[in-house]
């Protein structure tokens, strides 16, 4: 009998351990770490890299691992903002560090209407999994070399554009005068343009000085 009771006791105390407590976040959510480490957790201003499975009561509806890839969120400051606006995800992620698994619960009540999928469904359960962190000054290192990335494709597109626009110019010189030498061409209608200007300038001066 002795034995039997210390085998119930046993059993309790490993229920009690294994089983997840839930906890509550500043704004209200309902969690449950399921893994939780003791590393640094994402603060305002860097970037979560997170995988996330949403869930009715009953199944899953939708996932970032169907997508492929993980999603990613940048960290808001929270401190000042009304409890009803800060999402449930963004908070949960600032409550974890790299490797933990967390579910965090929001009421289908709260949403204007209840989401697809989620009609007799109580809560919108979001499993996550925190797979990295990206620092501050690691995300402004992205952000310059795209910066980098984008001028570096106008200025090609200039140079596109700047070559159509001469050899849109070179057919018309051709057209008028025709000659295998583009560069020539290009130097006697240069030097045409040139004389036209000059006899400009002396059929000016000329009148002038009839005038005077």
């Amino acid at each position: 009998m002795r034995y039997l009771l210390f085998l119930v006791s046993l059993s309790l105390i490993w229920a009690c351990q294994s089983e997840p407590t839930v906890s509550v976040t500043p704004s209200g959510y309902n969690f449950t770490h399921h893994i939780k480490n003791n590393g640094p957790t994402p603060q305002m201003g860097e970037e979560a890299v997170f995988i996330v499975d949403i869930r009715n009561d009953e199944k899953v509806v939708n996932s970032t691992r169907e997508q492929g890839k993980p999603a990613r969120v940048l960290i808001p400051e929270l401190a000042n903002q009304p409890a009803k606006s800060i999402s449930p995800i963004v908070e949960a992620l600032t409550l974890m560090s790299v490797g933990d698994s967390l579910t965090v619960l929001q009421s289908v009540d709260s949403f204007p209407r209840k989401p697809p999928g989620f009609e007799t469904s109580k809560f919108v359960h979001y499993d996550i999994v925190l797979t990295d962190i990206t620092s501050k000054e690691e995300i402004e290192k992205e952000q310059a070399a795209q910066q980098l990335k984008i001028a570096a494709s106008k200025e090609r597109e200039s140079a596109v554009g700047d070559g159509e626009n001469f050899t849109r110019s070179n057919h018309y010189l051709l057209a008028f005068y025709p000659t295998s030498d583009t560069s020539f061409t290009i130097n006697w209608f240069a030097i045409r343009y040139s004389a036209a200007i000059n006899w400009v300038l002396f059929r000016d001066r000329f009148v002038a000085s009839f005038q005077n």
